[in-house]
Parts: C-alpha cells; sequence; structure tokens
C-alpha cells in the first residue's frame, strides 16, 4: 500500500488497553478524518471508551491472531505497542519477556502481515548514554538488561521485515513516558505517600537520586506515534527516532517535585536515597531529538509541560487510589 493511503487506512494498535495505547485510542477516535477502522488488541478489556474495536487477544499466540484476521481484514498500520515492560525482572520472568517482546512481535509481523508498522522500542537501547551519544541514526546500542535486549531484537525482526517485503517500519526508542496512568517512579512515590501519608516509613530510591532519564509526556508520544503512522518513506526503509526531550532530570529532581503536590494535598513523604542502581540499569540516559524533529516536525516539550504532565500524573493516580477496585495501567 503506498504511503500517500496510510492516513485514511486502518490501524490496529496492540496494547490498546494499556498506558500510552489507552492515550492513543482517545487520539485515534477523535480525529475528524478517521481511518476506514480502528482496531485494538489487548489481554484486558479498555478502561475508557474509544471508537476502536476491541479484540481479546494474545499476541503470542498464532491461532489467536489467525482468527482475527477475518475480523481485522488487511492491517495498514500496526501501532505495536503490547510488551513486557519492567526493565529489572527476575529470572522466573524471563520466558514471558522472550515470548512477548520477540515471539509476539514475530507472530504479529508474520501473521496480520501490515503495510506499516511503528514499533514501541525504548531508549534503554543505549545504555549509558547522554544526548550526545543518541543520534536514532547512528548511535551505537549498548543494551545493559535483558528488557533492553528484548527491544532491541524487536527493532531488527522490523527492520528486516520491512526490507524483505520492501514496506515500511517506524522504530521509537521512548524515553521515560510519564502521563495518567504512567508506570514506574511517580505511582510508586504516590502509593506510598497514600499508604504512609505521616510519612511513617520513608520511599526508596535507588541510584543515590542520581539516576538521569528523559522525562517525557504521554501526549508528546502520541503526536509522534500518529506522525510515525502515517510520514513518507521509501519501501524497504525502517526509520529509527528518539521519543523524548533532549533534557535529563534526576529521580530525586522528580521525587523533590512529586513530594511538594503531595504536600498541597496533605501527604507528608520522606524519601531516602540510598539504594545504588539494580543490576543492569543504566545510569543516564538523554536522548537526541534532533532526527525526530527533522522528520516529524515535531518540537520536543518544553520544561513547563514535563512539569505538567508530572502534575496529572500524581492528581490522576490519586484520585484513581480512591476508586474500589483501582488498579494501575499494565
Amino acid at each position: 500500500m503506498p504511503d500517500t493511503d496510510l492516513a485514511l487506512a486502518s490501524i490496529v494498535v496492540t496494547g490498546s488497553s494499556g498506558f500510552i495505547g489507552t492515550h492513543l485510542s482517545a487520539e485515534l477516535s477523535a480525529e475528524e478524518c478517521s481511518p476506514a477502522g480502528l482496531h485494538g488488541i489487548d489481554l484486558r478489556e479498555p478502561v475508557a471508551s474509544n471508537r476502536l474495536l476491541h479484540n481479546t487477544a494474545d499476541i503470542r499466540s498464532r491461532s489467536s491472531l489467525d482468527n482475527l484476521r477475518p475480523r481485522i481484514g488487511e492491517a495498514a498500520t500496526l501501532i505495536h505497542l503490547a510488551a513486557a515492560a519492567e526493565v529489572l525482572i527476575p529470572w522466573s520472568d524471563v520466558g514471558e519477556l522472550i515470548s512477548t517482546n520477540i515471539d509476539g512481535t514475530y507472530a504479529l509481523l508474520d501473521t496480520l502481515k501490515p503495510g506499516r508498522v511503528v514499533f514501541a522500542s525504548s531508549s534503554s537501547v543505549y545504555g549509558h548514554a547522554d544526548v550526545g551519544q543518541t543520534d536514532a541514526r547512528g548511535a551505537r546500542l549498548d543494551p545493559k538488561c535483558l528488557y533492553a535486549m528484548s527491544k532491541m531484537n524487536g527493532e531488527m525482526l522490523v527492520q528486516e521485515w520491512a526490507v524483505e517485503n520492501s514496506l515500511s517500519a517506524v522504530n521509537l526508542r521512548f524515553g521515560n513516558v510519564i502521563g495518567p496512568g504512567c508506570r514506574g517512579l511517580i505511582p510508586y512515590l504516590v502509593a506510598h505517600a497514600t499508604r504512609y501519608p505521616n510519612a511513617e516509613r520513608p520511599a526508596r530510591l535507588r541510584g543515590r537520586g542520581a539516576l538521569v532519564r528523559d522525562y517525557v509526556p504521554v501526549g508528546y508520544v502520541v503526536r509522534v506515534l500518529r506522525a510515525a503512522a502515517k510520514m513518507p518513506l521509501k519501501p524497504g526503509t525502517a526509520a529509527v527516532l528518539n521519543v523524548g526531550t533532549g533534557r535529563g532530570t534526576t529521580n530525586r529532581e522528580v521525587a523533590e517535585f512529586v513530594c511538594e503536590l503531595l504536600a498541597d494535598e496533605g501527604l507528608r513523604l520522606e524519601v531516602i536515597y540510598d539504594d545504588e542502581p539494580g543490576r543492569g540499569e543504566s545510569t543516564i540516559v538523554v536522548l537526541d531529538m534532533a532526527s525526530t524533529v527533522e522528520l516529524t516536525g515535531l518540537e520536543p516539550p518544553e520544561p513547563d509541560e514535563v512539569r505538567a504532565s508530572i502534575c496529572d500524573s500524581v492528581h490522576a493516580h490519586l484520585e484513581g487510589m480512591r476508586l474500589p477496585g483501582f488498579q494501575a495501567f499494565a
């Protein structure tokens, strides 16, 4: 299918009920000129209503995907977000990591046969790297953990698929994505403060508070995903783009801001920064955004947007925890 037809053709989103998938589904549903068909694939039902046709399926199961083909039809664009996303995992979970992130990616490509693939990779593939070492067009990859390895292998599968079939793909290396429903540092701090509202027990952070990450609002991530789904690319091409801000922030800085926001809600939070980084955890990852701006025209978020996204994350998680049966996005 020519790239000029991608904007109005069908889109299939895997992981559509997850954190990023929920935000993307909402934006796709709101488009005035929507694609011909919008399908979501996830093991869980969506937490919010949208116009995507939900399909309960396991991407690791070829038979499950085969059964979806008559309903989905020809998927012009596959936005592949579904993944086992824990950076630090016990050995007992390694099998699931490999079967989901590598075998599942292969099964999707081979079964659904899309015309364009947008793959959610991770900035963790760079290992320890500041902005001067993360040019997406030629930086050396140095994964430090099995999760990063699985994402690097996913990128290689997508690239080989595009070349072999004379189709097009975009590998997106996400920074630390934040926003309402996110996982990781922010919800951990909120949950801890809610459990110990008078700082009866301190929260603990790894890396002595000096782990540097590129925190990027989910709204910007969605904008890049939408651009990647329809940007012109030559057949047999797999573009690689970073998705971040180009600025680094320590986990201590994020925690201190979260503490201020929680204090406004009457919650005291004390944080201890004594713990060492986890095994295989990068100490710094900051993304060069030059090629992303060049190919999409989307400027990275400003610091105010990042702070607003942290604020939204805190308040959304606080509100959610007050609801019966609340669970954060997986």
